[in-house]
């Protein structure tokens, strides 16, 4: 309804051409940083897995994959598409903060279905929000607290306070959406990225080892994070966080195979 409203359909015909066009003002880095955090994440993530899992059958999996994917490529040029037909037609007013655009748009659509339909409106958005929010805590708290030697519950509010801090920490750089969640994906992949390789090619790490191994990936990445926030690397900061994440992890891991050796060649699990 958005759409309509605003005229931007000839803008949402020619999305495409004009996505491809945009992507040559981007590094090759910075492209392959955005692919890989994001596409690998979703295609690894369990949120996502879920629901391919919970398919009748095989060949269900693979209609349902094609469909969501069909389906989210006809609706991702959406937003972009509305925000900027209604910027060329001078209609957000005096918003000069970018994350109030899309609320204040969908305010505005809701409004015309009636009084307080746009509150309403918002106030769905706030609380799916909190709610995806609260799914993200909980998530952070539990990893914290299987990361941590002797806790296995993450129940301690001390683990819920060290998330929150962390959020608020990348909460404190105003980026936008898809540069944190690049940036973050990016820091995990180059901490978990060296265990998940061993595991899918079935070679069992000792537990300690493990732990060792993704400790020098997040440290290495979280360091280069930090140095590109004070302005270094520019745009190729995430490239070169994931990269000097996995080879120290790497590193770590090729350490532990020859110097202390006992690792296994068949999957079976983590030695405990």
């Amino acid at each position: 309804m958005a759409q309509f409203s605003v005229g931007a359909n000839n803008l949402y015909l020619q999305a495409i051409p004009v996505f491809s066009e945009d992507l040559s003002t981007f590094r090759p880095s910075r492209v392959f940083a955005i692919a890989l955090a994001i596409g690998l994440l979703v295609c690894t993530g369990a949120d996502y897995q879920q629901f391919v899992l919970a398919a009748r059958s095989p060949v269900a999996a693979v209609c349902g994959c094609v469909l969501a994917g069909l389906l989210l490529f006809v609706i991702a040029f959406l937003p972009s598409a509305v925000v900027v037909a209604m910027q060329k037609g001078g209609m957000l007013g005096t918003l000069t903060d970018t994350k109030q655009v899309v609320p204040w748009v969908l305010g505005r659509v809701a409004g015309s279905a009636g009084q307080g339909a746009d509150k309403l409106m918002l106030i769905s958005l706030s609380v799916a929000a909190l709610g995806a929010g609260a799914a993200v805590l909980r998530a952070m708290s539990e990893a914290l607290a299987c990361a941590v030697s002797g806790h296995r519950s993450a129940r301690h509010p001390m683990f819920a306070f060290i998330a929150l801090g962390v959020s608020a920490f990348l909460a404190s750089r105003d980026q936008g959406i898809v540069n944190t969640m690049v940036s973050v994906n990016v820091v995990y992949i180059a901490s978990i990225g060296v265990c998940f390789a061993t595991m899918v090619t079935g070679i069992v790490i000792p537990a300690q080892h493990a732990r060792w191994i993704m400790a020098m990936g997040f440290t290495a990445s979280v360091v280069v994070y930090l140095v590109g926030w004070m302005g270094q690397h520019g745009e190729g900061t995430d490239l070169v966080s994931l990269v000097l994440g996995c080879l120290l992890s790497a590193a770590t891991a090729l350490w532990f195979r020859f110097v202390d050796g006992g690792w296994s060649g068949r999957f079976s699990g983590l030695h405990r």
